[in-house]
């Protein structure tokens, strides 16, 4: 087995909601050994095997669990 750690920048993170869509969607990933989320840095640090995953495949879960908040105009009227 080959461990790797990549930190990830998610400049897309607002909340407390975004921390944990990304730790449940990691959580569920067989290969990944250690998660470690900072709201207030913005990033996402991961130990991974190799073998079972890629960066590009866990930047992808990452990025597809983080959900942007919308702001309806009616709210402006």
């Amino acid at each position: 087995m080959k461990e790797h750690t990549v930190k990830l920048k998610q400049v897309d993170m607002l909340c407390h909601k975004c921390i944990l869509n990304v730790l449940k969607a990691l959580s569920k990933i067989d290969g990944i050994s250690e998660l470690d989320v900072s709201l207030e840095e913005k990033r996402v640090k991961i130990t991974y095997n190799n073998e079972k995953l890629s960066r590009q495949k866990i930047q992808a879960i990452v990025n597809e669990s983080i959900t942007k908040g919308k702001v309806s105009e009616e709210l402006f009227h």
